[in-house]
């Protein structure tokens, strides 16, 4: 099994994202609090921007994984590029082979290149956390809570 990683955009393969958004979707803790609705033009428009990064995993021409991070200038330290991860999956049938750590990799490797000084990555638990970064040299910086606001349910 080779399993290639690249960078994409993901409105020029949202038929192929689309089934393994649908699969994280019914994985994520939002499930049920709202219809899943992607704003392809979005993503399309902020990976021209170079504000998103998507990489992927592909065993052949299949897509069997992505991660999407977030980039941005630092807003209280100027000069600083930060980049958040956004979205990270895996399709069950390939998890435990090492691939979220080579995509996590992959994009170090991408943002270092482009000068971003900050990476956090987040999961939603703290032992999955810790099988995925605990030897890539990450380490608990911040606990996050969430909230809906309003009566629009995320």
């Amino acid at each position: 099994m080779t399993v290639e990683y690249n960078v994409e955009n993901p409105y020029d393969i949202k038929d192929e994202l689309l089934p393994l958004n649908i699969k994280h979707y019914e994985e994520d803790f939002r499930k049920g609090t709202g219809d899943l609705v992607i704003d392809w033009e979005k993503y399309k428009a902020l990976h021209e921007s170079g504000a998103l990064l998507l990489v992927t995993a592909r065993v052949g021409n299949k897509l069997i994984a992505y991660m999407s991070t977030t980039i941005s200038e630092h807003p209280h330290n100027k000069g600083h590029e930060f980049a958040s991860m956004d979205t990270l999956f895996v399709d069950k049938e390939w998890r435990g082979k090492s691939i979220a750590s080579e995509l996590i990799e992959t994009t170090e490797d991408i943002l270092e290149d482009r000068g971003v000084s900050w990476f956090t990555v987040g999961f939603r638990s703290a032992e999955v956390a810790e099988a995925v970064t605990g030897k890539m040299g990450y380490k608990k910086v911040e606990c996050i809570f969430g909230k809906t606001l309003g009566s629009k349910q995320w």
